[in-house]
């Protein structure tokens, strides 16, 4: 009973949160569409800078999931089991025994190192000769629990340069206190980019933002949309499209890329080529898709209780994928650029099981 209570009560906590931080998105809203667009467009929870690429010329407004009732409805979706999603941590540890996830080394917690998986490592002294030791001297470091790539840094060594953080140089004093101060952190594996996403853009890491959704009336998962994440060197170290990154629709069936978007001001613009290194999108075809979809399918099917996931997906050349992370309640703005998610009936009858929409 008591428990019951507890989870109704963080139910409505995560509504309320959901809704300040879409009225948080508003307040920050400097997009240039008239208010006069701007008012209708905010009755129907939507924030009025997401929509600019929607089509309401070919497509209905009620076919788009709108900005609130993603925060306030979607997110319970995976009620029970948002905590253990939202920690990395510990999501990671969960999804290992099916997928490949990047090494785990130690958690920092109030200036002290705790040594994660085996690793060993549980002092400072220790980090220094991880990162002199492993592949390209390199190693990640994140927040437990933080979202939209806050707090992450890159540390890396080189015989000739010393350390750097996100390339900017540091000496071993403002290291060892940079780390000290660490609290609710991790440091992880780099991972690097293979031949077919280093070949768009070598700098960053470049992740397919994959949506699993679990089908309510066979019980299997399905692939709702993905979208290919293609950074630059404003973004370093990561491929976010507000940092400068370029966000790729892919077509599920076949893992073309079909549209390219970059953020212009407070909208979005369509552009053919990567801004840095030309290469041209169209045309482009992740390597082995086939092999990609069948092995994401198979991970959400094994963790058939989280109906509802946004996984952070590397897809190397052979068709083999590294999870970094998956989210609860993947945002939807970005994924109804070419086509309103429930303009798919299969979309829509998920979501509609489930209390999104009716």
């Amino acid at each position: 009973m008591a428990s019951r209570k507890a989870n109704g009560l963080k139910r409505w906590f995560r509504k309320i949160d959901g809704f300040y931080r879409w009225t948080l998105e508003i307040r920050e809203d400097k997009s240039k569409i008239p208010v006069s667009k701007k008012i209708p467009l905010i009755a129907n929870g939507f924030i009025p800078r997401f929509t600019i690429g929607y089509d309401f010329q070919k497509y209905d407004k009620s076919l788009y999931l709108s900005d609130r009732g993603k925060n306030m409805r979607a997110v319970n979706i995976n009620d029970g089991f948002v905590e253990a999603i939202n920690n990395k941590i510990t999501f990671a540890n969960l999804i290992a025994p099916y997928v490949r996830v990047p090494r785990m080394y130690c958690y920092f917690r109030k200036g002290k190192i705790l040594a994660l998986n085996n690793s060993g490592v549980a002092s400072y002294e220790d980090i220094i000769g991880l990162l002199k030791t492993v592949e390209g001297n390199r190693l990640v470091f994140k927040m437990t629990d933080a979202s939209d790539g806050k707090g992450i840094f890159i540390l890396e060594y080189s015989e000739a340069d010393g350390f750097s953080v996100n390339t900017d140089p540091i000496d071993e004093d403002g290291l060892r206190r940079k780390i000290a101060g660490l609290d609710d952190y991790y440091a992880s594996e780099f991972i690097y980019p293979d031949g077919f996403s280093k070949n768009v853009a070598p700098e960053t890491l470049n992740t397919i933002r994959i949506v699993t959704m679990i089908d309510p009336e066979t019980g299997q998962a399905f692939i709702a949309r993905a979208w290919h994440r293609f950074g630059c060197k404003s973004s370093y170290p990561l491929d976010k499209l507000f940092k400068g990154a370029v966000g790729c629709t892919v077509e599920v069936a076949t893992g073309e890329i079909i549209e390219a978007l970059a953020v212009k001001g407070q909208g979005l613009t369509r552009i053919n080529r990567h801004p840095e290194t030309g290469v041209e999108f169209a045309g482009l075809v992740i390597p082995n898709w086939d092999k990609v979809v069948k092995a994401i399918l198979d991970l959400a099917n094994s963790i058939n209780y989280y109906s509802y996931v946004g996984w952070d997906v590397v897809a190397l050349d052979n068709g083999e994928i590294i999870i970094l992370e998956g989210n609860v309640n993947t945002g939807v703005w970005i994924l109804q650029q070419r086509e309103p998610l429930l303009a798919d009936e299969r979309i829509r009858r998920f979501y509609r099981y489930h209390g999104v929409v009716k």
